[in-house]
């Protein structure tokens, strides 16, 4: 199961089941996805086909993820940096303890004290982080009036939601590729508003864990999303939790009033509202509460500067495409697979930092960067975590690896005392699946 996870990681994104194959040999811009209907993930709909798993257009920047599916025209936000991480899981001696010997195969004793549980709610886990609503009020978008395409040549999603009054909004949207954005380690989402006529109002809103709840007020909001159980005793993450913080802004030809449930936005029509959203951890601003930084840079955006992220954005896509590129005339369903692979790969990971900080940034799990709800994402080192990285050297992208590099690295000392515990103190012994930071994952 894990196995196809990977798999269904690599392609849903960009290929879904109602698209059809495009013509090989026309570059990454032949294989651009197209929907018709919402996507089914992150909605009540139990028998949503793939689960919890990302299946609407998709936008990333090896930090944020972004998929346009919520209610209405919401996106689903998740960071590789938002994890649960729980203090059992990371206490050395839940991992190794007082050695014992039975027969002829090492057993492993816990240390007093030591408490561990496999509940969902103790182990070291992914979580979604929150949602930005774009909710047209006092109407809804008809059955056969969601339309979006997602463009792989430059990683934007378009949109035209048709409303039960006729009237049409029109959106684009892109997440700044890294050392494009306004403000260093700060990722930022931003999509356009156009209606096609007069009377469309919208609820826009940000909320913590999904886009559902809305929130907010006029002009500048923001919302934090902390990870559930306490900060780790040990480790990289001593006595530190994580907590991601969102702040978003109305920009341009709308007017608003402030309400309970977030914003309302009266659309002009034919001219373009810019919603811009910022997002950042506690990681990325070293330790600070990041509710100041994100708000901040919203309020410093401007349509000129947005414009000149946004072209900076074109540019870095074109080159990531320069760097490889296939032509299969005869096989067209493979071509689009690895395009695909390649928009997720290029969308999830990050050796650099937004402003090129030259760190690395964290790396996906096994779903790679979009995790819609709750399921389980750690590293399972066995192949599943590696499999994503798997064909990044060969199309001329090896640094990808260095994030998955990072997750090895930081399990080094504790795999040191593991292998010391098994009576091989000059070895090093890794456990099937990690955690980031350093921690083992149950």
């Amino acid at each position: 199961m894990e196995k196809m996870g990977v798999l269904a990681a690599l392609i849903v994104a960009v290929l879904p089941a109602t698209a059809a194959a495009a013509a090989g040999g026309g570059g990454p811009a032949a294989h651009s996805g197209h929907w018709t209907s919402p996507p089914c993930a992150g909605t009540s709909n139990r028998h949503c086909p793939l689960g919890q798993r990302a299946d609407g257009p998709t936008l990333g920047n090896g930090d944020l993820g972004a998929m346009l599916g919520g209610p209405a025209l919401g996106f689903w936000l998740t960071k590789n940096d938002f994890w649960n991480l729980a203090i059992e899981a990371s206490d050395p001696k839940c991992r190794y303890g007082t050695y014992t010997q039975e027969l002829t195969v090492p057993k492993m004793t816990l240390d007093t004290g030591c408490t561990i549980s496999n509940g969902s709610d103790t182990r070291n886990s992914q979580a979604t982080a929150g949602g930005l609503a774009i909710t047209p009020v006092g109407q809804n978008v008809t059955a056969d009036g969601w339309v979006a395409t997602q463009h792989l040549e430059n990683a934007t999603v378009q949109g035209d939601f048709t409303l039960t009054s006729g009237a049409i909004i029109h959106t684009e949207s892109f997440l700044a590729a890294p050392a494009t954005a306004l403000a260093s380690n700060i990722s930022f989402l931003v999509t356009y508003l156009t209606a096609s006529e007069a009377g469309v109002v919208l609820n826009i809103s940000t909320s913590p864990k999904g886009p559902m709840a809305p929130g907010g007020t006029v002009e500048s909001w923001g919302s934090s999303a902390t990870a559930s159980t306490p900060a780790p005793k040990d480790g990289i993450r001593a006595g530190q939790g994580i907590t991601v913080a969102f702040a978003t802004r109305t920009i341009g030809a709308a007017t608003g009033e402030s309400s309970e449930g977030g914003s309302l936005l009266q659309l002009a029509p034919g001219a373009t509202t810019i919603v811009i959203t910022a997002v950042a951890s506690n990681i990325d601003t070293g330790g600070t509460d990041p509710a100041a930084a994100v708000q901040a840079a919203v309020k410093a955006a401007t349509p000129a500067s947005i414009a000149a992220m946004q072209a900076a954005h074109v540019s870095w896509w074109a080159a990531y495409w320069s760097r490889s590129t296939i032509s299969l005339p005869t096989q067209p369903l493979v071509e689009r697979f690895w395009y695909s692979s390649q928009y997720t790969i290029g969308s999830s990971v990050r050796w650099n930092g937004a402003g090129s900080s030259g760190v690395p940034k964290t790396s996906p799990g096994i779903n790679s960067i979009w995790l819609i709800g709750g399921e389980h994402n750690g590293y399972t080192i066995d192949y599943n975590a590696e499999a994503q990285f798997y064909g990044t050297a060969s199309s001329n992208r090896a640094e990808l690896t260095l994030p998955w590099a990072t997750v090895v690295l930081d399990y080094l000392a504790a795999a040191r005392n593991e292998s010391a515990y098994f009576q091989c103190p000059s070895g090093l012994h890794y456990p099937g699946a990690l955690g980031p930071f350093g921690y083992y994952n149950l």
